[in-house]
């Protein structure tokens, strides 16, 4: 399962469960095709958020199998 998905919290309000597991379901594919075979290059606005190495962002951004990553950022960071 997706880090990223379980620190987001849930979105959205009451309703039935069926939506709710049709949207989890193309999630859940939307995810599997992400990390394998990976995307060519993936990026990501709003860099600066990946700093803390235990960051559910960054632990989701790790499984994509991908050669290129690039991370854009307004903020200065430090090396």
């Amino acid at each position: 399962e997706d880090p990223a998905e379980k620190s987001a919290g849930k979105a959205g309000g009451g309703g039935g469960g069926r939506g709710k597991k049709k949207g989890k379901r193309k999630k859940k594919t939307a995810w599997k095709e992400l990390v394998w075979p990976g995307a060519d290059i993936v990026i990501c606005d709003e860099g600066h958020r990946f700093k803390d190495l235990k960051a559910a962002q960054l632990q989701s951004l790790r499984k994509v199998r991908t050669q290129r990553r690039l991370l854009l950022t307004g903020t200065p960071l430090q090396n």
